[in-house]
């Protein structure tokens, strides 16, 4: 039983919360600059989409940053704070491409509470003062200077750069601006009194005296009472100053005198602001994801007469809004995907906005599951993501990535491949060598053939209108070498032998009759098979210059696909011995004998499943057919002396596949091209499979030529890629709108690979501000998600809870739905019901019954071979499920035990359940009586703890999420004797995470990882969580041994990387909450030690030997490269 575990993140996190631009790369260039919780990213801005060009991840969840000015530097600086009220400012050093911490520190105030949203903004002419709102009654002025290091470039000020804090009266500030264009610096604070009163007030900044001014400048106002809606300011820029107050109801402007003006707009709740290049307009975004332009209109003397506001069109929900220039806004969201758009005038001279580029976010994730859709390993994450009327679900799959070195439009491309005019060359799709480079590429489109051409000692593909003696005028079927310097085109009318060089000509045609059409064709280095008419196969050799009709077959159906690649390996062996053959009915799966043309195998395909690409195939020296299926999936068999065997299947997309042969790394592969197109390797002598991180691929081939060495070309149909696969596993992520719904719950269902969702809408009164929700619960296919079904809910009623379970009485698996409805107002409590689903193979869902429970269904589990629930503090168990009974009486639960306030998170194993409680921690429930199902709480931790979800890892070894960011373990010890120990919960483990966990799930999306353990050590324990700004990670046990040697590995790189802002590690990863504090134990910090494979050689070595004081690890540089490699990889 291992107590210890490892922490990493598989997908980093993708909401976004604050955003800036600055000139912080180039003096001459701006970037926009966005936080990621504890990541930071830095874009250049192009006309219509934006470039990653730098990340970097701090010790810390960024909760504000603000960009500043040095006055000696061209280069803009970045303020950053923390939720634990660290910050720092960093610079950027194009000498190093480096980040410098020019300054950091901690905000500590003894007798204040911290603000529940932090505030920071920037005050001078040139950004050079941060002002901070974090403890109520204290702004905190941090005056940028350049640091020490700088050489005297800066001049002297007069003003100390060492931050400062003023103390006044207001202690709940719910916004915080600077004033524009004032000779003093100052701000505007809007705040609650003590009677519950919203106020605005300002306050003038003494840099000098480092207090504030007590004589106010002439004619400035001093504090005005607003409207009890209004939550937000935004300083206006000069040349007319002031500030605008925004509420929910009204917008109002006040010029420096408090003079006002104001327009009453439809209920709405901004979320974020920005002008946008004009000191009279300010785009605003609500909870809704709407975006509305606010117009002030001006009188020649500067002074505003008027606010208006208009919608604008609708994006993502608005976390932040930054204004990039030349019409360009990027709109950064938590709930959804960020946008960068385009404002544009319309006809009727209104403003309008599209959408130019998109950052796909998964945040919030609120539910998710993994499921193995054919039981081959291949791992498909699906999540509930995005907010309030605009979730979707994503489809998260591990793969490899594809590198692109260069593009090519063409349009209409339907397949090509790459071919070498040297007469040595035998670049056979089934050879793993090639002895000359690709200077040819034919391309076959709808209607025509195209030719790419490298001519002799050029680095550049030119088209040719014509080439030796191929056929231009058709599109090609099917072209390839032959081994003395000659190659096969296939056409709809003909199959030609031509001389492959630029100037050489036809040498031999082959024609069918003349009313016949080729359709389908096959070529190798001497051979060709194609079809016409209704089923027709001819089989051609190459003899010196002739084209050699050698047989010919009729099938009794029309011929879908063929293929004749060799199966054995080597440059002397470029003749099949097999023909493949696929047909659209009948036996359609046909291995035919070359040797005799007979067919050697036959198979028919299930439910009338067609072929539509064929491919023969040697790996690791098992030969193999694969078979690509109208409907996305791919049957591969093996072959032995002729025969089909070991049949075996997988879904690689949701249409069919084209199947290539292509080589990386010296290393064979074949290349599925799909919707989710997909790399297939063998390992072991076992096929493995790996999505690759792309869409929409209709065709692949090789390309090893002088202008890129061992690459790949990928069609999508209009555009050809150059480049090469990238093996290291990354997330490929597919979003599935869901119809202005958000998720809220999701199940899969194994029978009839279908997944139950429930979604949500929510529906605002413009006029009151006044919402109410409808809920669905929504079928759709695992495999295409396609929607099946829609199960509309009662009025006001919603999914909180959804599982697949079987249930042992009755042999098979149904899906339960727990459901909250909400009341009239005066109605208190809330109630529920749970659903019970029966499902068909075919995906249909059939309502079995409801029943009816005295609250909110916040958790269904399997248990016991029934399903327990729990509905506020009470556990529920099903206790009867009839099918045959009337209506209304099929389906009963009984409540078992009451122990907990609000039981927000079961889970269970065997005869225990393990509750996470809104308040009360975790506790364990046991079955203690079989024949009553009776339950009895016989250990808890009593500490408080606001839980988000819990997972039993082991027997006695339990995992918890809470909701100050933390993860913990607790531990049940058997051994102990005593009654009153042996209640308690013994918390064994402590980290700070610092993003909040919605959902644990058993599984891991790492394929085919092999367990190199002994068998006498326990087995790897893997979950996964998912959490509200979007990552994804994983927590995977450790043994003893593994645990102290990666804790030398975690202080040895501490000691030699310093980290960026100076930020404490330790201090980082500690427990806290709003009872205790304690240092991280247990747990390994994965995100730290999967750092090492970033560092360079020198930087390894003083890791491995404990530079700085550390502790020599037991290891090679290359041994320790290898354990932490298959760790990120989640082995």
């Amino acid at each position: 039983m291992s107590e210890f575990n490892y922490v990493s993140t598989a997908q980093p996190p993708t909401a976004i919360h604050c955003t800036a631009k600055g000139n912080f790369l180039n003096a001459r260039e701006e970037c926009l600059i966005v936080s990621k919780s504890t990541r930071i990213e830095i874009y250049t801005i192009g006309n219509n989409s934006l470039t990653l060009v730098l990340e970097f991840g701090v010790f810390g969840r960024v909760e504000s940053l603000a960009v500043c000015n040095a006055s000696s530097r061209e280069r803009c600086s970045l303020f950053i704070l923390t939720d634990q009220d660290q910050y720092c400012v960093l610079s950027y050093d194009p000498s190093t491409s480096s980040i410098v911490t020019d300054s950091s520190g901690k905000l500590e105030a003894d007798i204040t509470r911290p603000v529940e949203d932090p505030i920071v903004t920037t005050a001078g002419v040139n950004k050079e003062m941060v002002i901070a709102s974090v403890y109520g009654g204290l702004l905190h002025v941090f005056p940028i200077q350049p640091p020490k290091s700088s050489k005297g470039k800066g001049k002297a000020t007069g003003v100390s750069n060492q931050p400062f804090s003023l103390r006044i009266a207001e202690s709940r500030i719910l916004s915080m601006v600077v004033l524009d264009d004032t000779e003093r610096p100052t701000i505007v604070i809007l705040y609650v009194d003590e009677k519950e009163v919203r106020r605005i007030k300002t306050y003038e900044i003494n840099m000098r005296g480092r207090n504030l001014y007590e004589r106010r400048t002439d004619g400035l106002f001093t504090e005005i009472g607003i409207d009890s809606s209004d939550h937000s300011l935004a300083a206006v820029p000069a040349p007319y100053g002031g500030v605008l107050v925004i509420g929910e109801l009204m917008i109002s402007y006040y010029d420096v005198r408090g003079t006002s003006k104001s327009t009453s707009i439809n209920s709405m709740t901004p979320t974020a602001h920005a002008f946008i290049g004009n000191p009279t307009e300010c785009l605003l975004g609500d909870t809704f994801g709407n975006l509305h332009l606010l117009t002030l209109t001006t009188s020649s003397s500067n002074n505003v007469t008027g606010v208006s506001v208009g919608r604008l069109g609708k994006a993502s929900v608005a976390s932040s809004i930054t204004y990039l220039g030349k019409h360009m806004v990027f709109i950064g969201s938590t709930l959804g995907d960020s946008v960068m758009i385009r404002l544009r005038e319309s006809d009727e001279n209104a403003a309008s906005l599209s959408i130019v580029d998109e950052m796909p976010s998964l945040s919030p994730i609120v539910d998710f599951c993994i499921y193995d859709l054919d039981r081959r390993g291949r791992q498909t994450m699906v999540c509930c993501s995005g907010g309030p009327n605009n979730g979707s679900l994503r489809i998260v799959r591990e793969g490899v990535g594809f590198v692109e070195q260069a593009s090519l439009p063409i349009p209409g491309v339907k397949k090509i491949w790459s071919l070498s005019t040297s007469a040595s060359d035998t670049n056979n799709l089934s050879t793993v060598e090639t002895t000359q480079s690709h200077d040819l590429l034919v391309i076959a489109t709808v209607h025509d053939t195209r030719v790419l051409y490298i001519p002799l000692g050029e680095k550049i593909l030119e088209e040719m209108e014509q080439f030796s003696g191929i056929c231009m005028n058709e599109t090609t079927l099917a072209t390839g070498p032959i081994f003395d310097g000659k190659l096969i085109q296939v056409t709809p009318s003909s199959a030609r032998l031509i001389k492959c060089d630029i100037t050489g000509g036809l040498l031999s045609e082959w024609q069918p009759s003349s009313s016949e059409v080729i359709t389908v064709a096959a070529v190798n280095g001497s051979q060709c098979a194609l079809s016409y008419g209704s089923g027709t196969v001819v089989y051609l050799e190459v003899n010196g210059n002739k084209l050699v009709q050698k047989s010919s077959l009729t099938f009794s159906a029309e011929i879908s696909c063929l293929d004749m690649s060799p199966l054995h390996e080597g440059l002397s062996n470029t003749r099949a011995e097999f023909l493949a053959v696929g047909l659209w009915g009948g036996e359609n799966i046909q291995l035919v004998n070359l040797a005799n043309f007979r067919p050697a195998s036959k198979e028919v395909l299930p439910d009338k499943l067609v072929p539509r690409s064929l491919l023969l195939v040697n790996m690791e020296g098992v030969h193999y057919l694969m078979v690509a299926l109208g409907d996305g999936q791919m049957v591969s068999y093996t072959i032995n002396l002729g025969l089909l065997g070991n049949r075996q299947e997988i879904t690689l997309g949701t249409h069919a596949a084209s199947l290539h042969v292509t080589v990386q790394n010296g290393k064979k592969h074949v290349f599925a091209s799909s919707d989710n197109p997909t790399m297939i390797s063998s390992k072991h002598k076992r096929l493995m499979f790996s999505a690759v991180t792309l869409n929409d691929i209709r065709w692949c081939t090789s390309f090893d030529s002088i202008i890129m060495r061992q690459s790949i070309i990928l069609s999508t149909g209009d555009r050809l890629m150059f480049g090469h696969i990238d093996p290291m596993r990354k997330f490929h992520v597919t979003k599935i709108p869901l119809d202005n719904q958000m998720g809220q719950r999701l199940t899969y269902h194994q029978q009839s690979k279908t997944i139950a969702v429930g979604t949500a809408r929510t529906i605002r009164n413009p006029d009151n501000g006044t919402e109410h929700s409808k809920g669905w619960l929504r079928i759709f296919d695992a495999r295409t998600f396609q929607v099946l079904d829609n199960y509309e809910l009662l009025e006001q009623e919603l999914v909180e809870s959804i599982i697949t379970a079987y249930i042992d009485d009755l042999e098979r698996e149904f899906v339960f739905v727990g459901t909250a409805i909400t009341h009239d107002e005066e109605e208190t409590q809330l109630t529920g019901r749970v659903l019970a689903f029966q499902v068909k193979a075919n995906g249909e869902y059939k309502l079995i019954d409801a029943f009816k429970v005295p609250g909110v269904v916040y958790s269904i589990k399997p248990f016991m071979g029934s399903i327990v629930a729990s509905v506020e503090g009470s556990l529920f168990y099903m206790d009867k499920l009839k099918l045959d009974d009337e209506p209304g009486s099929r389906l009963r639960l009984d409540m078992k035990i009451h122990a907990n306030v609000e039981a927000l998170s079961i889970d269970t194993r065997g005869e225990f359940i393990l509750v996470g409680d809104m308040i009360r921690s975790m506790s364990l429930i046991k079955l203690q009586d079989p024949s009553t199902m009776s339950l009895q709480k016989i250990a808890a931790d009593y500490s408080p703890c606001w839980m988000t979800c819990v997972k039993i890892l082991q027997d006695n070894i339990f995992l918890g999420a809470e909701t100050y960011y933390n993860l913990f373990t607790a531990k049940r010890d058997l051994d102990i004797i005593s009654e009153d120990e042996s209640m308690h919960l013994e918390i064994s483990g402590e980290f700070h995470l610092g993003d909040q966990v919605n959902c644990f799930r058993e599984g891991s999306l790492a394929q085919w990882a092999t367990d190199t353990r002994k068998s006498n050590q326990a087995p790897v324990v893997t979950t996964m969580y998912a959490t509200a700004n979007g990552a994804i990670g994983v927590i995977r046990s450790l043994t003893l041994d593994e645990y102290k040697l990666l804790a030398m590995v975690q202080t040895n790189i501490l000691s030699v990387v310093k980290s960026i802002g100076d930020f404490d590690h330790g201090s980082w990863r500690m427990f806290r909450n709003s009872t205790k504090a304690s240092e991280m134990r247990q747990f390994i910090d994965g995100d730290l030690v999967e750092n090492y494979l970033k560092l360079t050689g020198r930087e390894k070595l003083q890791v491995v030997e404990g530079g700085d004081g550390g502790e020599r690890i037991p290891l090679t540089v290359e041994e320790l490269d290898v354990l932490i490699s298959k760790l990120h990889r989640g082995g």
